[in-house]
Parts: structure tokens; C-alpha cells; sequence
């Protein structure tokens, strides 16, 4: 149940987070009794608002995760931590690159986000969401959270676990331009977790993920 619970709440801090930003954004409109139909929050707003939720919601996932008791799963030691962080994010991007260029002469909607993205590049707020409380918000819900609970709570192979993670992790993306990627990608942020037990690989990874991203925006 936990790993549902987890998802849901995810995907209810996307939604009361993407209605405040409407809100705020009409505000005007709103109190002089007009209707918010067909409307679409400010990137700018937006932005600022998912930023504050999921910074308190990586709060509230951290002291939770706190409470629990100790994996008990043997874990192969990390040489050598810092290269193997920076080869993590290496293999990633290389991975996310090589996935835009297959993906590219498809076509796929990507449902607005490439614009909304594009929009948060001087938005001190966004930025952080797209680098930092973003990937550090996803980590703790489908790394740490939905993956960790699947295997030692739920008794799932890791095979299973990464699955049902990664398909879950594409389905929050809400779109195939999206989606395809992020499965892809949370198969190999899974496997980074289950081969350290915590967020030593997979974080720096998804952070140069879309750090990446964003600078493809930009330039």
C-alpha cells in the first residue's frame, strides 16, 4: 500500500500545486468574478509555487524515511565514490541525449512542457525546481520511497520493483515525448539505487540529467 500511497501523493502535490498557480495567477480575474476556464497558470508562478510544494514535500519525505529501519541488504562498497558519481552522470546524459536524437524525428507531443521549461530559464524559482528540488523530490518518492519499499516491504525481485517504478515514473511525466524517456531513464536511476542502497549515484545523476536539459534550453 505504501508505494500507491506514495505515488498518489506525489501526483496530489503536482495537482493542488498546479492549482495555487492558477489561482495566483488570476487572481484579478477570479475577484471580479470571472471563470478560470481554458486558462493556464503564469510559467513564471508556476514555477516558484511546485518549487515551495516539493521543497516541503522532500521535507516531509526525509523525516518519514528517518523513521525506518536499516536495510538489511549487503552492499558492495564504493571504490571510488567521486568517480563513480561523475561516471553515473556521464552514463546518463549520454543515455538522455542518445534518447532525444532517436525520439526526435517522431515528433511526439510533449503536452506544452518544452515552452513551460523554456520559460522558467530566468525564473530563479523554476531553475531550482528543474535542477535541484525536482530530481531530489522524484528520488525520495520513486528511488527511496516506491523501489525501496517494493523490494524489503512488498518482497518484489528487483527486477519486478524497477518495473513497476519506472513505469510509474514515465506515467507522472503525462506525455510519450516525455514518458519514453523518464522509463528509460528510471531503469538505470533504479539500478544506480539498488546498487548502493541510497542516493549516493542516482540523485547526482538525475541532477546532471537536467541540468543538461536546461542548458540545452538556454543554448
Amino acid at each position: 500500500m505504501k508505494p500507491l500511497l506514495l505515488f498518489l501523493l506525489f501526483a496530489a502535490v503536482q495537482v493542488v500545486g498546479s492549482s495555487v498557480a492558477l489561482l495566483a495567477s488570476h487572481a484579478d480575474r477570479l475577484a471580479q468574478g470571472g471563470q478560470l476556464d481554458h486558462l493556464t497558470p503564469d510559467p513564471v508562478v508556476l514555477g516558484t509555487v511546485m518549487c515551495v510544494a516539493e521543497a516541503l514535500l522532500c521535507v516531509a519525505l526525509w523525516w518519514w524515511y528517518r523513521r525506518q529501519s536499516p536495510w538489511q541488504r549487503t552492499f558492495r562498497p564504493l571504490r571510488r565514490p567521486c568517480v563513480a558519481m561523475v561516471l553515473a552522470a556521464g552514463g546518463v546524459c549520454g543515455v538522455s541525449l542518445l534518447l532525444s536524437w532517436m525520439l526526435d524525428p517522431l515528433g511526439l507531443s510533449d503536452g506544452g512542457t518544452t515552452s513551460l521549461f523554456t520559460a522558467q530559464l530566468h525564473n530563479p524559482g523554476g531553475l531550482l525546481l528543474l535542477c535541484v528540488v525536482g530530481p531530489l523530490c522524484e528520488e525520495l518518492v520513486f528511488r527511496a520511497g516506491i523501489l525501496r519499499s517494493l523490494v524489503v516491504s512488498h518482497r518484489l525481485p528487483d527486477w519486478g520493483a524497477v518495473a513497476v517504478t519506472s513505469l510509474s515514473f514515465a506515467l507522472v511525466h503525462g506525455n510519450l515525448a516525455q514518458g519514453i524517456p523518464a522509463l528509460v531513464l528510471g531503469l538505470v536511476l533504479s539500478y544506480l539505487y539498488l546498487r548502493t542502497g541510497n542516493l549516493r549515484l542516482c540523485l547526482p545523476a538525475h541532477v546532471a540529467n537536467n541540468v543538461l536539459g536546461v542548458l540545452l534550453l538556454a543554448f
